[in-house]
């Protein structure tokens, strides 16, 4: 009698354990909830190449915008690599970092992310993703996929390389535009003004210009009867 009376509180004893158990499963891995009410943009404004040293820092800034009607509270993020043409082969899981802020109803919040590149020289996928609750709680927490860019780690010397070749690209352009380039096309040519001739010059080049083959022959004989004195004959 003992044993059968004892056998039903040991039995909820282990549903509240188990129970207890699922629910701290559910808090440290969330579900992911694909269709979701925050609008994610994101920039990396540091490093638009997406090329990152090995064991070094990055910087995503995101912009997260509530789009529904309740207040939500992002309380997680997490960044893993994975593989390129596959998200759920994992390559590296960084710890989860602790947050607390609020998304209040269509108020945009700015949110600079640090990441480390924890994993050899390689090509990856960078997936970040946020860990949300209701603000009032009523239902469980979930997980939402805030990013999945491809991005290139490489090792420290061949950033140092890529640098040093894209540095003395700049100075070898800017030489060139200083030094030897001209813009010919705002060149304009300008004429030089032709002296205007004397008035004695003026007479003396139409005077030695005349041709007499253009004088007509009239006006010859007349010029000739006017220069001959007339001679009267005597009686």
């Amino acid at each position: 009698m003992l044993l059968s009376s004892s056998l039903p509180t040991a039995l909820v004893a282990v549903l509240l354990a188990l129970s207890t158990c699922v629910s701290a499963v559910k808090q440290t891995h969330p579900e992911i909830r694909e269709k979701h009410d925050i609008k994610i943009d994101y920039k990396f404004p540091d490093n638009e190449l997406l090329i990152f040293p090995s064991g070094k820092t990055g910087k995503v800034k995101f912009t997260l915008t509530n789009l529904s009607k309740e207040k939500i509270t992002v309380f997680k993020v997490t960044t893993t690599y994975t593989k390129p043409k596959d998200f759920t082969k994992k390559v590296s899981l960084s710890p989860s970092m602790d947050l607390s802020f609020t998304l209040v109803p269509n108020k945009p919040i700015t949110y600079n992310h640090v990441f480390a590149t924890d994993i050899e020289a390689q090509k990856a996928n960078l997936q970040i993703a946020f860990d949300c609750d209701d603000f009032h709680g009523s239902d469980d927490p979930y997980r939402i996929i805030a990013m999945n860019t491809p991005v290139e780690v490489i090792f420290s010397d061949s950033l140092f390389d890529l640098k040093s070749t894209t540095l003395f690209g700049l100075v070898s352009y800017l030489f060139y535009t200083v030094f030897f380039y001209k813009d010919t096309s705002k060149i304009v040519k300008t004429k030089k003004p032709r002296p205007a001739p004397s008035p004695s010059q003026s007479k003396s080049d139409l005077s030695t210009e005349l041709d007499p083959e253009w004088i007509s022959g009239h006006t010859l004989q007349k010029d000739t009867k006017v220069s001959t004195p007339k001679i009267k004959k005597r009686k």
